[in-house]
């Protein structure tokens, strides 16, 4: 099997953990995921309890921690060295985490319960159909912020790391 394969397979299963510990938590909480969601949902939403929103921010701050740790590694048991390859794998592996994020929760996920994801106090508010959401918060954060700053943000920091 070869090593982009093999990263590749990594790369899912980092998008698998990550969108699966997402979904649960916005699930679970999902006012207190207010700061993720569109503007005009957040100037709807009453203000979140601080005990969830402290629990929430807390898991995020893991996950982000869990998933820089498989991606690192991947690097290590494949042995991959050099800027280029570890700045592909890492920008390759979170470009996969940044899909799995745009089809699996802005897409599939909030269609699919949508009706348990909305805030009490903004369920009129046009933003949680599929287009408008798409086009205010799914299109541009995955198609401009993770592509341009996320991604290769993920790719110099293997780099640093390889170099400790």
């Amino acid at each position: 099997m070869t090593i982009f394969l093999k990263v590749t397979l990594v790369g899912m299963v980092m998008s698998f953990i990550f969108n699966f510990i997402l979904a649960r938590l916005w699930l679970a909480y999902p006012a207190a995921v207010v700061n993720m969601l569109p503007k005009e949902i957040q100037a709807l939403a009453p203000k979140a309890d601080p005990k969830p929103l402290c629990r929430v921010r807390w898991s995020l701050f893991f996950l982000y921690l869990l998933i820089l740790a498989i991606g690192l590694m991947t690097t290590a048991l494949f042995q991959i060295r050099g800027f280029i390859p570890l700045f592909r794998i890492g920008y390759w592996q979170m470009f996969l985490v940044n899909l799995g994020d745009l089809i699996g929760l802005d897409w599939f996920f909030r269609k699919k319960y949508l009706w348990k994801l909305m805030i009490v106090g903004t369920e009129d508010c046009p933003i949680w159909k599929t287009k408008e959401w798409m086009m205010s918060l799914g299109l541009p954060e995955h198609l401009l912020f993770w592509p341009l700053i996320v991604c290769p943000m993920m790719g110099l920091i293997y780099q640093c790391v390889n170099f400790l």
